[in-house]
């Protein structure tokens, strides 16, 4: 697989939360490919090997927004803590998500979340697909870009980072 259409199906995916539902719990899972990991297969294939590197646990409230069209659009404010590159982090962000004709959400945080660590901050902006799943809550697959001076979390700097971003309503 050439590295155009890696890069693609890295870049699909956003920090989303599924239609109406306020107060969820969120447990995203970071990963990004290694810098030096990435290798041909036995069949000469390029592949990236991916490395946990955060887990986060946030709140979040979601509002309603004007539509465009006929679909939902809504914007989705959280915050949270956790770990992010080894380093005890708290996290907030604002992004909008929109429903797709075929069900499914496409969301944006277009660089209006905030990293916070003890020696610094980062900023970043991320994009997403997402889904609702059976017991109420959503899944959503995306990739995120840090920007950040802070030494701590500086080998953010330049990577797409994977998140695996999943949301309980509360109690569940």
């Amino acid at each position: 697989m050439r590295l155009k259409h890696k890069i693609y199906y890295i870049a699909i995916g956003v920090i989303l939360l599924a239609v109406f539902q306020v107060g969820f719990q969120l447990r995203p899972q970071l990963a990004f490919a290694a810098i030096h990991g990435h290798d041909a297969d036995s069949h000469g294939h390029d592949e990236f090997k991916l490395v946990k590197i955060g887990s986060l646990k946030a709140t979040a409230t979601t509002t309603v927004l004007p539509t465009e069209g006929s679909l939902p659009k809504f914007e989705t404010s959280t915050h949270g803590s956790g770990t992010l590159a080894g380093v005890n982090v708290a996290t907030m962000a604002t992004y909008w998500a929109e429903m797709r004709p075929d069900g499914t959400l496409y969301g944006e945080c277009p660089n209006q979340g905030v990293i916070m660590a003890q020696d610094g901050v980062a900023t970043f902006r991320a994009s997403g697909v997402g889904a609702s799943t059976a017991d109420g809550g959503s899944k959503f697959r995306g990739v995120v870009y840090f920007d950040t001076s802070a030494p701590s979390l500086s080998r953010l700097n330049g990577t797409a980072v994977v998140y695996k971003w999943d949301v309980d309503l509360p109690g569940t």
